[in-house]
């Protein structure tokens, strides 16, 4: 149907949008999932559930990302004054 084929040409256009993120976000040691996770929180520090809901991800999937960012010195993870549990993840400088 037209419907199924303007989808599938959605999601190839998606695949090209996310090896172009990856080429340009490369030398700044970022892959597009890195990209899309750091640029969530740049205007604002959020939990990695926020960002999960906002960019239609796993929660699972952008901790593993949160994690390496945190590793990596590109962001960390700070109190959350509304949930204990819950930290919030902010750029530093370098990111």
């Amino acid at each position: 149907s037209l419907f199924t084929t303007l989808i599938f040409e959605i999601f190839k256009v998606y695949s090209r949008i996310n090896s172009a993120g990856d080429r340009v976000s490369a030398e700044f040691g970022l892959s597009s999932a890195r990209w899309r996770v750091l640029g969530a929180v740049m205007a604002a520090p959020k939990t990695v559930a926020q960002i999960a809901r906002e960019r239609g991800l796993t929660r699972q999937s952008v901790q593993q990302v949160a994690t390496s960012l945190v590793g990596d010195g590109l962001a960390k993870l700070v109190k959350n004054k509304r949930h204990k549990s819950s930290r919030l993840l902010v750029p530093t400088a370098a990111g």
